[in-house]
Order: C-alpha cells, then structure tokens, then sequence
C-alpha cells in the first residue's frame, strides 16, 4: 500500500518535468500546483505508527508550501510576490519545527545545526543574485 501512495508523485513529478522541458507553461504552472498535495497523499498514507512526532508540522509545511504554489495564481498581480514569499515562509519555520522533533534517539541539536548549514549555504548562493528581492 505505501508503494501505491508514491503513484500521484510520480505522475504529476512526470507531467510537470514534461511540461517544463516542452515550454508548456500553463501545464507546468498547474501541475505545479499537485505536487505538494500528492506528497501530502504519501505522507497520510503512513500507518499512523509509522508517521513519527513531525507528521503534523511536515503536513503543515506542505500545505503552506500549496499556499506558497496556488495563492499567487489567483490573486491580482501586486499581491502575488507576497503570498508566495508568505506562504513558502510559513512552511520553512513549519519544516525546522517537523525536523527538530525528537524521534528515535535522534537529536534535535543535530538537526537543527544541518538545516543552519543548509540556510546558509542557499544563502551564499541565491542573496548575490537576489538583487532587491534579497530581503524577501
């Protein structure tokens, strides 16, 4: 049953990558829009044993990563930016909370010191290019 959960990802992954590499925008844009929820399908699929103390934070931050997708595309044109960065924002802090949960003798310190470096390091990369968007 777990493997069959992975079939909406695999699929709208398929289209989308697909749409991409033809230049079809409007498909990639929609398809786009699945990918959140066909991983949050995979993450519901989880027995419940199984799902761990995140799940309710990593369901949250796909969700608000959904917003982050979806809102833009229907709000008028001064607004997009916004609830984009607002959405995906949203999801970040969700994801810190998800991954510094404490299961399985793991620690949190850990965790939390792996996603500094890799906030760091999209940093370096993205700000120098980011222009007037670098404080978004």
């Amino acid at each position: 049953m777990r493997a069959l959960t992975w079939v909406p990802v695999a699929a709208v992954t398929l289209v989308h990558l697909i749409a991409l590499a033809l230049g079809a925008g409007a498909a990639a844009a929609w398809s786009q829009v699945l990918l959140m929820p066909a991983l949050a399908v995979v993450l519901l699929g989880l027995p419940s044993d199984d799902r761990g103390p995140a799940w309710p934070w990593a369901l949250g931050a796909l969700a608000a990563s959904w917003v982050g997708d979806s809102l833009p595309r229907v709000l008028p044109a001064d607004a997009r930016f916004l609830a984009m960065v607002g959405g995906f924002a949203v999801a970040q802090g969700l994801w810190i909370v998800a991954f510094t949960r404490v299961d399985r003798g793991r620690s949190p310190f850990a965790w939390t010191l792996l996603l500094i470096v890799v906030a760091v390091a999209l940093l370096m990369v993205t700000v120098p290019e980011a222009g007037l968007l670098a404080p978004a």
